[in-house]
């Protein structure tokens, strides 16, 4: 089941981004107050939505099931994985053992406006 707000992310975000690696951060769907923000990633045709989670004032990207980075702010996570590869797990198919991995490039915002808005 999808929500309203949810498909209209996608279908908007999914007909603005044309280059890999353009992202946005949005609102999560959960709205709990350890996981504030998703971060919706395009890559190879696909929109990766990974969790944003918030622990003790700091931030970190995924399930936390793994031990990630912590990051003081969202903008630090963006700045970051700019300049290092971010894995993207394709949620449909956790068990296959090719990765993805692509660097943040432009928030979508630029695409609809044409303006870098980092």
């Amino acid at each position: 089941m999808f929500l309203l707000g949810e498909v209209r992310n996608y279908l908007l975000f999914s007909v603005v981004c044309v280059q890999d690696g353009a992202y946005l951060v949005r609102d999560s769907t959960r709205q709990q107050a350890n996981q504030p923000f998703t971060l919706m990633v395009f890559y190879q045709d696909k929109v990766y939505n990974i969790q944003i989670r918030q622990q003790n004032q700091q931030f970190q990207l995924g399930t936390g099931l793994k031990a990630q980075e912590f990051f003081p702010s969202v903008s630090d996570i963006i700045s970051h994985y700019s300049q290092s590869p971010l894995v993207l797990i394709d949620a449909k198919n956790r068990s296959s053992s090719q990765q993805n991995q692509c660097l943040l490039s432009d928030p979508a915002a630029y695409y609809m406006t044409g303006q870098n808005w980092s």
